[in-house]
């Protein structure tokens, strides 16, 4: 599967693979596929917003759904060894990952981008269905705030005014560089950036992995 951002840019979407709770095609139209075991508590989830099974939940009932985790089993959780071990690893490499993106030119360049570019940023509109209720509860663990509407209305529904609102990205928004940044970095760039990317990247799945184990035997 393919995804195109707003600058014209084809990748290969790893929706099916690592953090999405997803739907899928059916002859009947889309089905909510209930991935990553905890199928008893998304359909108990959706019924309680009064969402139908024929399709996936949107992105607010998504936010809602984790800021209900978040309140009745973030505490929890973050007091579980292996969880709090993976948190303070997650923030050293989102910490990194920060500073070699400022080091780089990348936070500067995508920046002038968004503000000068007639098509707008790569944070298309629609990047938003990829992050499912465990990842936006991560988010939250981590201190980010979700916002409750779309603040720009051509873009992912998590773009602010001052770029990404939050800590805990897809591996796609992680990993995905644009041509021009490609060619600006050059061989020695891409490696550097490419290195931590990946670190955040292992760091942020190992911890979803984690939280979801927690959540099968709370919510058993």
């Amino acid at each position: 599967m393919s995804y195109k951002f707003n600058r014209n840019c084809h990748v290969k979407s790893l929706e099916e693979n690592m953090f999405c709770l997803h739907g899928r095609r059916s002859g009947e139209g889309v089905e909510g596929s209930r991935v990553g075991g905890l199928r008893a508590y998304e359909k108990s989830l959706e019924s309680s917003l009064g969402a139908s099974h024929s399709a996936p939940l949107g992105i607010e009932e998504r936010i809602t759904g984790a800021l209900g985790l978040h309140a009745g089993w973030g505490e929890t959780l973050k007091g579980e060894e292996r969880i709090e071990r993976l948190m303070r690893r997650l923030e050293k490499n989102l910490q990194v990952s920060r500073r070699t993106m400022g080091d780089l030119g990348i936070l500067q360049t995508c920046a002038e981008c968004d503000e000068k570019a007639p098509e707008g940023s790569c944070c298309s509109r629609g990047l938003e269905k990829k992050y499912g209720l465990v990842l936006l509860l991560l988010n939250l663990m981590l201190g980010a705030e979700l916002p409750g509407w779309r603040l720009r209305r051509d873009s992912c529904y998590f773009l602010g005014h001052r770029g990404c609102m939050l800590k805990v990205r897809h591996p796609l928004c992680v990993d995905y560089l644009c041509p021009q940044l490609e060619t600006t970095l050059g061989r020695e760039g891409l490696m550097r950036i490419q290195a931590v990317s990946g670190e955040e990247i292992e760091a942020a799945f190992l911890l979803e992995e984690a939280v979801k184990e927690a959540l099968r035997r709370h919510l058993q």
